[in-house]
C-alpha cells in the first residue's frame, strides 16, 4: 500500500503561530493607545504646551 496525494491538495500548516503574533500585536497596540491619554496631559503640563501641540507630541 502506497500513499498517494492528490495534485490539488497542499500540506496543512498550523495557524497557531500567526494567530499568536496577531493577538500579541493587538494587545501591544491597545496598551500604547490606552497609555496615550494620561501622557497627553503630562506632556501638556511638563512642557507648558497648549492642547493641539500636546496632542501632536
Amino acid at each position: 500500500m502506497s500513499s498517494v496525494t492528490l495534485a490539488g491538495e497542499a500540506p496543512r500548516s498550523s495557524s497557531l503561530l500567526p494567530m499568536t503574533i496577531i493577538g500579541v500585536l493587538f494587545f501591544i497596540m491597545g496598551f500604547f493607545t490606552w497609555l496615550n491619554g494620561p501622557l497627553i496631559s503630562f506632556v501638556k503640563v511638563a512642557f507648558t504646551l497648549d492642547d493641539i501641540n500636546a496632542f501632536l507630541v
